[in-house]
């Protein structure tokens, strides 16, 4: 690299206070000079999505985000402004030794996240993204979002914005997109009235286009025959992947109603394979949360986030079961298996505050703007995608949640 004609200061994390070198660059015949500082620890809370990269970067392990691949997240993050966020996290494909990540973050209807977001596309949107047919769907989803007399006010509970970074170019960084909904069922003719504020609303809000009628229909029934107990939790749409249909999340399924659901909404799987692969998944974790694509048929490829109840986050002691059972499926690499652990962790703005989740919550949570803040590093979920003869394939997921405590 060319040294010359330039002095910059070399900062990875003017968050957490830990001693950072500085490099001082200003000419290609002097060395480099490492040079020592120490910030202050500073708040965690209103900070802007790449302030939050910076003050994880020293935790991610290159074997899951290459230097590239971190960079080009960080570029993308640079886009959106303060207090947009408290939560962000990767997407790592287990089963392969690329180091590539995809990148997401959801936007609350709490504390403010929600109105940041309306900053974002009034003032601080970039010019190329306002060129976009998705970005502009995305920016008029948002005023209805922001309207307390709209439907989607009342039942959109928190926006996810994920990025597949094979897809992103420097003029487009389009998002796939997931609405976190009131937990949803349709259990009564009423019910199913209710419903058509995602199908005739929100939805084509989101993507710009009518739902068509087949597909309209096809969630509904899938909505319908819903198991018991369980619900409806997140409607996604595809729109960096050009993909016609609907993603739809439903929790607190059992195994044993997996199958029988599939297959009373059209979905088809002469292997019968999926029945082992969730007996042997039922072994390691307690709780299982069913993706589906719902198009003009049901897309025979689902996905399954196996985690554990009750949510422990950094704490969590079962993961390494898991990840010895994805290791013998040949799902896991151990390099990978051995970063993701290594990654799990927290920053407290204050030390000397034990941390617990009896007095600390989730930032969205917390009512007050007085709060000790804490940086939480975990793995929310592994996702096993299974699809008729193909191989299976083991994603992870890991998250990095703003915590507070009130003072």
């Amino acid at each position: 690299m060319n040294k010359n004609f330039y002095s910059e200061l070399s900062i990875t994390d003017p968050i957490n206070g830990k001693e950072l070198d500085i490099i001082e660059k200003t000419s290609h015949h002097e060395e480099l000079t490492p040079q020592t500082v120490m910030f202050d620890k500073s708040p965690f809370k209103d900070l802007s999505p790449l302030e939050y990269l910076h003050s994880t970067s020293h935790s991610l392990s290159e074997e899951i985000i290459s230097p590239n691949n971190l960079s080009q997240i960080k570029q993308l993050a640079a886009i959106f402004n303060k207090g947009i966020t408290s939560f962000f996290g990767f997407e790592i494909r287990l089963g392969s030794s690329e180091a590539n990540s995809d990148y997401l973050f959801a936007v609350s209807s709490k504390n403010g996240e929600r109105e940041s977001l309306m900053k974002f596309f009034e003032h601080e949107m970039p010019d190329h993204l306002k060129n976009l047919s998705e970005w502009r769907n995305l920016h008029n989803f948002t005023m209805k979002w922001s309207d307390p007399t709209s439907e989607i006010n009342n039942n959109v509970l928190g926006l996810w914005l994920e990025f597949d970074t094979a897809h992103l170019t420097d003029n487009s960084n389009i998002p796939n997109i997931f609405l976190q909904i009131k937990k949803t069922r349709i259990d009564s003719e009423e019910d199913e009235h209710k419903f058509k504020w995602i199908t005739q609303k929100a939805l084509p809000l989101l993507t710009g286009a009518t739902l068509p009628k087949n597909i309209e229909e096809n969630l509904i029934n899938a909505i319908k025959k819903l198991p018991e107990g369980t619900a409806l939790i997140h409607v996604g749409t595809m729109l960096s992947r050009q993909i016609k249909g609907v993603r739809i999340v439903i929790n607190r399924i059992k195994p044993d109603q997996i199958i029988p659901y599939l297959k009373s909404i059209g979905w088809k799987d002469e292997t019968n394979k999926l029945i082992q692969i969730i007996n042997e998944i039922d072994k390691y974790v307690s709780r299982l949360v069913l993706h589906i694509n719902i198009g003009e048929t049901v897309d025979p490829k689902i996905g399954l986030e196996c985690s554990f109840a009750e949510d422990r986050y950094h704490l969590e002691t079962e993961w390494e079961k898991f990840f010895d059972y994805l290791e013998n499926k040949g799902l896991c690499i151990q390099e990978k298996r051995k970063a993701l652990l290594d990654f799990l962790g927290i920053e407290q703005e204050h030390n000397d505050y034990e941390f617990n989740f009896t007095t600390y919550m989730v930032a969205p949570k917390i009512k007050h703007s007085n709060y000790t803040s804490a940086l939480v590093r975990y793995l929310s979920h592994i996702k096993i995608v299974y699809k008729p003869d193909y191989p299976l394939e083991a994603k992870a997921y890991l998250g990095v949640r703003l915590f507070g405590m009130e003072l």
